[in-house]
């Protein structure tokens, strides 16, 4: 091999280097076998879609390059990987586009859906939650957040497309439970789940949450498994006033905060649960009533 480089002009040997290194470095960071890298059971085969192309996998270290901007907001939120298909319609309708994100957990899952959802309206029976919008569809099951847009196609045919994927993906999912937010005066499809920092707070991760109607005003429940110190210690700091109330046999508090409005909590020292707004006391007590039956199942 060296006797022949010696033989051939430079610029012939200065081409064959760079085209070496680029056929290799695609391979080797763009692409994987669908066996080892598809969170599916299998590749996916959707009804009146042909598959272009093999997918292209993207992990933390690439991730910018397919969502410029946008890759932080996945990463911070639990990201573990991309995989993305491409498909043409065998009627020669238009393209779609499916990206599936490996959230890491059913909940980082759920708190990127709410996040994404934006305006879309809430559809059903696609995953555990769905959300379309002209062009676009929303949903997620398991550990997966889906994301399927296809703007020149019917929307019948998107969310075909996006039952027979939902259909096709392992839920690992143990069943519902364990929010600990209470069901009453709830807003339908307002749940949601922030992986980390709460109220713009460091120490506040893995927040489930939801909305809230009381008496015509809206406001927003939050619960997470760890005792609420931090969190006093946080408005204590800040000149907060805090009023301890005992809620049936837990701790109860209620929070006056300059930055925050007025919060209520109760724990039972393993778990806390809260609401933030301006909502009138009897309307606050019922909500942590309701809360306080939630921590003791």
């Amino acid at each position: 091999m060296a006797r022949l480089l010696l033989l051939l002009p430079l610029p012939v040997i200065a081409f064959w280097v760079v085209y070496s290194g680029v056929t290799y470095q695609g391979e080797t960071v763009k692409l994987a076998s669908l066996s080892s890298s598809s969170p599916l059971l299998s590749a996916p085969e959707l009804t009146g879609l042909e598959r272009r192309e093999r997918p292209i996998v993207y992990t933390k270290d690439n991730l910018y390059e397919y969502v410029n901007g946008h890759a932080e907001f996945f990463i911070s939120a639990g990201f573990e990987k991309l995989t993305v298909y491409q498909y043409s319609s065998e009627k020669g309708a238009g393209e779609l586009t499916l990206e599936i994100y490996d959230m890491g957990s059913p909940e980082n899952a759920l708190g990127t859906l709410s996040q994404e959802k934006g305006s879309a309206r809430s559809v059903q029976d696609i995953g555990r939650k769905a959300y379309a919008a002209p062009g676009l569809l929303l949903f997620y099951k398991g550990r997966y957040y889906v994301k399927a847009s296809g703007f020149h196609l019917e929307e019948e045919t998107l969310l075909k497309a996006g039952e027979e994927v939902a259909g096709n993906i392992e839920s690992g999912e143990s069943g519902g439970g364990g929010s600990l937010l209470p069901g009453k005066n709830m807003i339908p499809d307002s749940r949601g789940f922030v992986k980390s920092n709460y109220l713009a707070l460091s120490f506040l991760e893995n927040v489930r949450t939801a909305v809230y109607e009381l008496d015509g005003e809206k406001a927003e429940g939050f619960a997470f498994s760890s005792p609420p110190d931090r969190l006093l210690e946080f408005f204590d700091q800040e000149g907060a006033e805090i009023i301890r109330r005992d809620i049936a046999e837990f701790q109860g508090y209620l929070i006056t905060s300059r930055y925050e409005g007025s919060l209520g909590l109760v724990t039972d020292g393993e778990s806390t649960v809260g609401l933030k707004g301006e909502v009138a006391d009897p309307l606050l007590k019922e909500y942590l009533g309701q809360a306080a039956a939630e921590l003791r199942e």
